[in-house]
C-alpha cells in the first residue's frame, strides 16, 4: 500500500511564486501611475490656490502682485512678488511645482504671449502691461509629470482658475 505524502511539490511552489510576482508587478505599476497622477493634481491645485491667494492679497492690501513663470526643464518655477508700500514690506516668493510634487514641471505659460501676469489692486488679471479687460486677459499654464501626463491651469480675467487634464 502506498502512503500519500502531504505538502507541495517544488513545481507547485514555483508556479505560485510566479503568479504572486506577476500580480505584484502589476500592482507596483498601477501604484506608480496613481502616484504620478496625484502629484500632478497636487501641483495644479497648488498653482490654482496661489492665483487665488494673490488675487485676495492684491485686493486686501491694495497693491499689485506679479507672478512670473519660468518654464524650463532645468529651473521650472514661478515667482510671486509685490512691491513695498508705505505700510507693507516687499513680498517675494519663488515656488517650484516639484517642491510638493516631485517629477512635475511647468512646461509652458501663455498669457497672450507673456509669461508674466499681474493681479491689480482690484484683483483682476493683467499681463504685458495691458489694462484689465475680458477680451485679452486670460491664459494657461501647462504642467507635465515624469510620465508625460499633462494638466492645464486656465485663468480668466477675474482670476478664476480651471484645471483640465487632457
Amino acid at each position: 500500500m502506498m502512503s500519500k505524502k502531504k505538502g507541495f511539490t517544488l513545481i507547485e511552489l514555483l508556479i505560485s511564486l510566479a503568479i504572486v510576482a506577476i500580480i505584484a508587478t502589476l500592482g507596483v505599476n498601477t501604484l506608480q501611475k496613481y502616484a504620478a497622477k496625484t502629484k500632478l493634481r497636487t501641483a495644479a491645485g497648488e498653482l490654482a490656490a496661489d492665483f487665488a491667494y494673490c488675487r485676495d492679497k492684491a485686493k486686501s492690501e491694495g497693491r499689485i502682485f506679479t507672478i512670473t513663470f519660468q518654464a524650463s526643464s532645468a529651473a521650472s518655477s514661478y515667482t510671486i512678488s509685490a512691491p513695498a508700500t508705505a505700510a507693507l514690506s516687499a513680498f517675494n516668493l519663488v515656488k517650484t511645482p516639484s517642491a510638493q510634487a516631485a517629477g512635475v514641471e511647468i512646461t509652458g505659460a501663455d498669457f497672450t504671449g507673456c509669461t508674466t501676469v499681474r493681479l491689480t489692486q482690484r484683483g483682476l488679471l493683467a499681463h504685458c502691461g495691458a489694462t484689465p479687460s475680458p477680451q485679452n486677459n486670460s491664459g494657461t499654464v501647462s504642467l507635465t509629470n515624469n510620465r508625460g501626463e499633462m494638466a492645464l491651469v486656465a485663468v480668466n480675467n477675474m482670476v478664476k482658475t480651471y484645471v483640465d487634464y487632457p
